[in-house]
């Protein structure tokens, strides 16, 4: 006497490859996020640098990603700095902020002791970018200055 019927084992066959498709496409795709992932990283680092050699030459080293704890990590990524000429560490912050132009990346400073300083914007060039840094009047960078100090709140390390 059979356990299962012929139909029911049909049926578990066609769910078991299924499954296993399933399975398969889910691996490819998660190691596909993976390797993006990091190319991703690395290219926001070369923004940072290029950003922060552009508005103080050799002053900073970008030395390392921080993870950002709080909701702005899907639109924003934390940077450690180290100071060239000094032991001082100091975090660079860039995030996605809307514009006349669109949604461009903006590179903040962030200091410990006194916050957030704009630098400009990365990925623009010419006269969107000449307009774009001529207008320190925007009340979105008084906001995102003011708002990186939360994001990073969780995500730094606190002085003892």
């Amino acid at each position: 006497m059979a356990l299962l019927k012929t139909d029911s084992k049909e049926a578990l066959r066609i769910t078991c490859i299924f499954a296993g498709i399933l399975t398969f496409f889910f691996l490819i795709d998660f190691g596909c996020i993976r390797l993006a992932e990091k190319k991703w990283t690395k290219g926001l680092q070369q923004a940072v640098e290029t950003m922060l050699e552009e508005k103080q030459p050799d002053k900073w080293k970008v030395t390392k990603p921080v993870q950002i704890l709080s909701p702005f990590s899907t639109s924003a990524a934390l940077y450690e700095l180290q100071d060239k000429n000094s032991a001082e560490k100091e975090y660079a912050v860039i995030i996605r902020t809307t514009t006349l132009f669109g949604p461009y990346p903006a590179v903040f400073l962030y200091k410990k002791n006194s916050g957030a300083e704009f630098l400009g914007y990365t990925c623009v060039s010419g006269r969107v970018k000449r307009i774009l840094e001529e207008n320190t009047t925007n009340p979105l960078l008084a906001y995102w200055t003011q708002k990186i100090e939360k994001i990073t709140a969780d995500s730094l390390p606190k002085p003892q």
